[in-house]
């Protein structure tokens, strides 16, 4: 966040002539040189588990997540808990039907 208010100052989308205490924005931010030297510790300071989970393992958790909800679901609607989803045994062969617009059938060549 600090970058990009920086960027914004640096480009003129902003201007703040002094932050809130009366310091200058740039003695908040941690400079690029540190901030690629230390990366992954300061990011462990922050105890943002967001920020120290690696994305792929991120998106596992969510993955799986979702899997048991959908489980979940598909348990509901196959036991019938739901009187307006019903699960219909009846099988309809539509591999002969003609598609229709407008009330008329589509010729399809």
């Amino acid at each position: 966040m600090y970058s990009r208010i920086s960027n914004h100052l640096e480009n003129g989308v902003f201007y703040a002539s002094e932050s809130e205490q009366n310091k200058r924005l740039e003695d908040a931010l941690i400079e690029r040189g540190y901030w690629d030297e230390n990366k992954s510790i300061l990011i462990e300071k922050t105890g943002l588990e967001r920020l120290i989970t690696p994305i792929t393992q991120t998106l596992y958790d969510l993955e799986n997540i979702f899997n048991d909800k959908l489980d979940c679901i598909t348990i509901g609607i196959n036991s019938d808990a739901n009187e307006f989803v019903k699960n219909s045994d009846i099988q309809t062969d539509y591999s002969g039907a003609s598609p229709v617009k407008n009330g008329r059938p589509v010729l399809t060549i």
